[in-house]
């Protein structure tokens, strides 16, 4: 009996394998190999590169949801073109709604090209980066620099399944894999995620997407998804000497410093305004209201010149929040004088939770008048209208409150005028 019992067990078992192994696709799972594995080889593939040429579409989605369940939508595109020959050969072309921006770097000096300012620079050897191109450029290049050293970064990956892509014109069968990169200790969640797809023949991610959720400084979330696709993958270098040389436009011209201000003008020198009478103004903010600066005599007045895709400039927002959420109504004005698109701008701050109002400079007539050639730029205006502290690049918050204090604004939040009143009041 025991003898018949184990043939039959040892019968459907064999049935049951038989089913598995004839299973279409099963041979074609078993051929993935372990996820680490998979990703070692990636990082092995894009450290070995010697040229490269990609061009790529990053579209970026969020949807923010603030404390009243109030929700705000946008989308953003930008286009990349990422040449490089190793090790010192590299060509970046950036395009988005708001800018284009090229780089080009022969080995012995960098040329950086803002076409719409009709205005190129030159930096000598390993010098940085210009500000105002910096956090662009780092996006893009970033790519193949995470892709080089996803293996060691990656804590965790799962494989998910084998799918199609198309590049170019050519159908790729892509290993697609989810992962956690050990560096910001996020957990694989659907509000968190990184997802790749592989190309199982030649180890190069040609798609990514990746959905993150995270809390802003008033409460609020965002959660946003990135996806990033290539659309040309050419690694068949050396490429042509001209994809490295760099041609001005015609008509364009050569600067020591970016200036964001009418590009038919000489690049100015940016000014002090401290001690100085602030210059007047009648602006619109982005609500329509007008805002005339001389009204705002006998309180105390924060103004800071700032962009949506100046990276300094956004993590100072917060601050400028914070203090006029503390001290409005209290002695304060904080105002924001912004340059882009009215709609840029005002989606942006509904977005983020900000609640200062932001005037509209899109002329820049204010951006002449201060000779703001870089942001962020804060003035802070005493009760008398005169500049008590001005600041040309990003602040601590510690550093706007002594100046706040400095200009008659009370440790308490009021100005000393409404000090003096509160404590005649009193007796």
């Amino acid at each position: 009996m025991k003898t018949r019992d184990s043939l039959v067990r040892v019968a459907v078992v064999a049935a049951i394998a038989l089913f598995t192994f004839s299973r279409p696709g099963f041979a074609q799972d078993q051929d993935q190999p372990e996820p680490q594995i998979l990703l070692g080889r990636v990082s092995e593939t894009y450290r070995n590169l010697k040229s490269y040429r990609f061009e790529l579409s990053i579209v970026t989605e969020s949807r923010a949801k603030g404390a009243q369940k109030v929700e705000s939508e946008s989308r953003s595109e930008e286009r990349v073109l990422l040449a490089g020959c190793k090790p010192n050969l590299l060509r970046i072309e950036l395009k988005n709604p708001t800018l284009s921006l090229t780089k080009v770097s022969d080995g012995e000096s960098s040329w950086f090209s803002f076409p719409a300012l009709g205005q190129y620079m030159r930096k000598e050897g390993g010098a940085a980066d210009p500000e105002v191109a910096a956090v662009w450029l780092k996006r893009a290049t970033s790519l193949v620099a995470d892709y080089e050293s996803l293996a060691q970064r990656a804590r965790l990956a799962h494989f998910l399944r084998v799918e199609a892509v198309e590049v170019g014109g050519r159908r790729a069968d892509c290993q697609v894999v989810e992962i956690e990169n050990a560096s910001d200790g996020a957990v694989i969640t659907p509000e968190s995620r990184r997802t790749l797809w592989i190309d199982r023949a030649r180890n190069l991610v040609l798609k990514e997407i990746t959905y993150s959720k995270t809390r802003t400084a008033f409460g609020n979330f965002t959660e946003t998804k990135r996806t990033v696709n290539f659309t040309a993958v050419d690694l068949s270098g050396p490429f042509s000497d001209s994809i490295f040389a760099f041609t001005p436009q015609k008509g364009a011209r050569k600067v020591v410093e970016f200036s964001l201000l009418d590009s038919a003008r000489p690049t100015p020198v940016s000014a002090d305004f401290t001690g100085r009478e602030a210059v007047d103004f009648t602006l619109t903010d982005l609500e329509g209201r007008t805002v005339n600066l001389r009204d705002l005599r006998g309180q105390v007045v924060l103004l800071n010149f700032w962009a949506t895709w100046c990276g300094p400039c956004v993590r100072e927002l917060p601050s400028i929040e914070r203090l006029h959420r503390e001290f409005k109504g209290r002695g304060l004005v904080a105002l924001g004088l912004n340059a882009e698109e009215p709609a840029v701008a005002r989606e942006f701050l509904k977005r983020g939770g900000y609640t200062f109002a932001t005037l509209v400079d899109e002329q820049r007539a204010m951006t002449r008048a201060y000779r703001v050639s870089a942001i962020p730029q804060t003035l802070i205006i005493n009760k008398d209208g005169k500049v008590a502290a001005h600041f040309i690049g990003m602040r601590s918050e510690n550093d706007l409150r002594a100046a706040l204090q400095k200009a008659g604004l009370g440790a308490n939040g009021m100005t000393l005028d409404h000090t003096l009143k509160s404590a005649a009041d009193h007796f």
